[in-house]
């Protein structure tokens, strides 16, 4: 196994705190990755604050690649534990009503992802989920809800795409620059075209 994996432990036993700040930070690498500026994401670290039934939302997305990310408006719910079918029926509603933020991911006919920090062995169990919100929004009046359910098994293969993250998770201590920051130092970006000389020469034959 690579220094850089993730096994289901890793993330199974986070906790709330440690569980949001973990997924945004993957939230903001996938961001880069498929080209969306950081400033159409909003994902505040605090959870302790009422958050409209949503812990992200990201606004205009025209994602290169649409596999973690979704096109246009989506609004993501992270929970640190599994959540029964049941359950995750309850979770879309306040009050008796529809969460106000899930409300307006909807009605702009974006996507509700619901994050859950558990691993499922089956696909049953995940689609139970997701046909779980489906059927309690169909109650409501949504004909076609955009509903995505993301577990551990495919958080981790998001997150390995990424060994600065893996090595935040597991704490490792690195001491390193971004590819960008090294790329623009002086020492290493001039002189821009490189000639070779008798003296170079000699020093790459040795």
């Amino acid at each position: 196994m690579s220094l850089y994996s993730l096994q289901s432990r890793d993330l199974k036993d986070l906790g709330p705190d440690k569980a949001v700040d973990f997924f945004r930070r993957l939230l903001w690498a996938e961001a880069l990755r498929v080209g969306i500026a950081r400033h159409l994401i909003d994902a505040p670290d605090c959870i302790n604050i009422g958050d409209g039934g949503l812990d992200a939302i990201i606004k205009d997305a025209e994602p290169v690649i649409e596999d973690f990310i979704p096109a246009g408006i989506s609004g993501f719910q992270i929970k640190s534990s599994d959540l029964q079918p049941a359950e995750c029926r309850q979770e879309l509603h306040s009050g008796g009503n529809l969460k106000p933020a899930i409300k307006r991911v909807l009605d702009a006919n974006g996507v509700y992802v619901l994050v859950l920090f558990e691993e499922m062995p089956s696909e049953t169990m995940k689609r139970d989920r997701e046909n779980a919100i489906l059927e309690e929004l169909s109650k409501i009046g949504y004909k076609s809800p955009n509903v995505r359910v993301y577990t551990i098994n495919q958080l981790i293969s998001f997150a390995e795409r990424y060994p600065a993250l893996v090595s935040w998770l597991k704490g490792y201590e690195i001491v390193c620059l971004p590819y960008q920051k090294w790329a623009n130092s002086r020492d290493v970006s001039y002189p821009r075209q490189y000639i070779l000389d008798s003296q170079r020469e000699v020093s790459l034959m040795r």
